[in-house]
């Protein structure tokens, strides 16, 4: 998967799977993939959102992270924190990408 290429099948492929996350200045961490949202489509494009989770005791801030996995990345993601959850913290991503 390279930044250009991703698309919501390949995220969905990997619902569950646990991201090395890095900032310019080297790793700060990893975050857990744990949903892909529907997929919906109107005006050309295409949108969805990812839902990633995270260590409560590693917050992250809100901005454009590195994410690599066996086979992944880096692709570039724009998280935001939404809040904590059970014994961690949730992050969204939202994408909008242009219909071929």
């Amino acid at each position: 998967m390279t930044n250009e290429a991703s698309t919501y099948d390949e995220f969905a492929d990997r619902v569950g799977e646990t991201f090395d996350v890095a900032s310019p200045s080297g790793p700060v961490g990893s975050l857990t993939l744990s949903e892909c949202g529907p997929r919906t489509s109107g005006g050309g494009y295409s949108s969805y959102t990812l839902t990633f989770r995270g260590e409560k005791d590693a917050p992250l801030a809100q901005g454009t992270l590195a994410f690599s996995a066996p086979g992944v990345g880096p692709v570039y993601i724009f998280i935001v924190p939404t809040g904590t959850i059970d014994d961690g913290i949730q992050y969204e991503a939202v994408f909008n990408q242009k219909e071929d």
